[in-house]
């Protein structure tokens, strides 16, 4: 067994749905998920799109904890921005900090596309966080932290992240369900 990547994710449905990054899960053989009690499960990519970075990973299983999802439509720069993942091989770390901006386009954050809007934060984001959660000071769910958060500029962090917003990932998560294919 060789691992070749790591990233954080998160349950959206009761029934095994978990978002996290498609740069996560590109090219992987085999996706194993690991819940916070220690539970083993062999996670199946039911859809990935690259241009936003978002990927959909099924695993067999019931009553699982679910996030409560926010409106990343209703984010204003100042609030608070919660960070959970798994930095730098480190499990279940929690950094904070504020949403510094929000619509920041593709091009800003140097991604190919014009399709994704994102969430820029100044919680330490590192790799590892990729797919991880964004939270508001409710315990909202605002967006996926995405890996152009250090991509660009180095391998740690340096005091600006970004996330994908929830509602777009929903969007996505919604093209799944209907059996439609997302270009």
């Amino acid at each position: 067994f060789e691992q070749r990547g790591e990233g954080s994710g998160f349950i959206v449905t009761d029934d095994g749905l978990i978002f996290t990054n498609a740069h996560v899960v590109e090219g992987a053989d085999r996706v194993e998920v690991v819940l916070q009690d220690g539970r083993r499960f062999e996670g199946k990519v039911i859809g990935a799109d690259p241009l936003t970075d978002v990927a959909v990973v099924d695993i067999d299983a019931d009553e699982l904890p679910v996030v409560d999802i926010g409106d990343s439509r209703l984010l204003t720069p100042g609030e608070w921005a919660i960070a959970i993942g798994n930095p730098l091989g480190l499990d279940s770390t929690v950094t904070v900090g504020i949403i510094s901006a929000v619509g920041r386009s593709a091009a800003d954050v140097g991604i190919p596309t014009q399709r994704a809007q994102f969430i820029q934060t100044d919680a330490a984001i590192n790799p590892g966080n990729s797919g991880g959660p964004i939270y508001n000071a409710d315990g909202e769910l605002l967006g996926v932290i995405g890996r152009c958060s250090f991509e660009k500029r180095g391998r740690v962090n340096v005091g600006v992240g970004y996330a994908i917003s929830i509602n777009q990932a929903n969007n996505f998560l919604g093209y799944l369900r209907s059996g439609r294919i997302v270009d």
